[in-house]
Protein backbone atom coordinates (compact mmCIF):
# COMPACT_ATOMS: atom_id res chain seq x y z
CA UNK A 1 0.00 0.00 0.00
CA UNK A 2 1.82 3.07 -1.34
CA UNK A 3 0.38 5.20 1.45
CA UNK A 4 1.65 2.99 4.22
CA UNK A 5 5.25 3.04 2.51
CA UNK A 6 5.13 6.87 2.49
CA UNK A 7 3.97 7.32 6.38
CA UNK A 8 6.80 4.42 7.55
CA UNK A 9 9.37 6.89 5.14
CA UNK A 10 7.92 9.98 7.14
CA UNK A 11 7.85 8.15 10.75
CA UNK A 12 8.63 10.23 13.73
CA UNK A 13 12.97 10.20 14.28
CA UNK A 14 12.19 11.08 18.13
CA UNK A 15 10.39 7.82 18.43
CA UNK A 16 13.39 5.65 16.51
CA UNK A 17 16.01 5.64 19.64
CA UNK A 18 16.54 2.17 19.86
CA UNK A 19 16.43 2.09 15.97
CA UNK A 20 17.42 3.60 12.59
CA UNK A 21 14.37 2.70 10.42
CA UNK A 22 10.87 0.92 12.53
CA UNK A 23 11.92 -2.62 11.68
CA UNK A 24 7.88 -3.18 11.06
CA UNK A 25 5.10 -1.97 10.62
CA UNK A 26 3.25 -3.08 13.24
CA UNK A 27 6.14 -2.53 15.01
CA UNK A 28 5.91 1.48 14.21
CA UNK A 29 1.80 1.37 14.79
CA UNK A 30 2.75 0.35 18.09
CA UNK A 31 5.42 2.77 19.54
CA UNK A 32 2.88 5.70 17.62
CA UNK A 33 0.03 4.83 19.36
CA UNK A 34 2.08 4.53 22.68
CA UNK A 35 2.49 8.16 22.21
CA UNK A 36 -0.45 9.25 20.50
CA UNK A 37 -1.32 12.16 20.44
CA UNK A 38 2.11 13.50 20.98
CA UNK A 39 2.85 11.57 17.49
CA UNK A 40 0.42 10.47 15.22
CA UNK A 41 -1.99 12.78 14.98
CA UNK A 42 -1.67 13.54 11.58
CA UNK A 43 -4.52 12.19 9.03
CA UNK A 44 -2.19 9.09 7.65
CA UNK A 45 -1.00 8.18 11.07
CA UNK A 46 -4.59 8.17 12.65
CA UNK A 47 -6.32 6.00 9.68
CA UNK A 48 -3.53 3.38 9.97
CA UNK A 49 -3.98 3.69 14.00
CA UNK A 50 -7.96 3.16 13.57
CA UNK A 51 -7.37 0.20 10.82
CA UNK A 52 -5.24 -1.75 13.37
CA UNK A 53 -6.67 -0.77 17.01
CA UNK A 54 -7.60 -4.48 17.81
CA UNK A 55 -3.86 -5.31 17.11
CA UNK A 56 -2.88 -2.36 19.61
CA UNK A 57 -1.51 -2.69 23.34
CA UNK A 58 -2.74 0.80 24.30
CA UNK A 59 -4.98 2.16 27.29
CA UNK A 60 -8.47 2.12 26.51
CA UNK A 61 -7.90 5.79 26.98
CA UNK A 62 -6.17 5.99 24.12
CA UNK A 63 -7.70 4.25 21.95
CA UNK A 64 -10.98 6.01 22.35
CA UNK A 65 -8.40 9.10 21.37
CA UNK A 66 -7.74 7.53 17.83
CA UNK A 67 -11.09 7.09 17.27
CA UNK A 68 -12.40 10.38 18.63
CA UNK A 69 -9.07 12.03 16.13
CA UNK A 70 -10.69 9.16 13.28
CA UNK A 71 -14.34 10.68 13.42
CA UNK A 72 -13.30 14.49 13.60
CA UNK A 73 -10.96 14.03 10.39
CA UNK A 74 -14.18 11.85 8.61
CA UNK A 75 -16.33 14.43 9.70
CA UNK A 76 -13.59 17.25 8.06
CA UNK A 77 -12.90 15.04 4.92
CA UNK A 78 -17.31 14.93 4.52
CA UNK A 79 -17.39 18.54 4.70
Amino acid sequence: MKVAEDWEKSFPSALLWDYKYPPSKEWALQRLAEFFPVYGHDRKSVELLYAHLDRLHIPHETREAIKLYYRIWQEDTNE
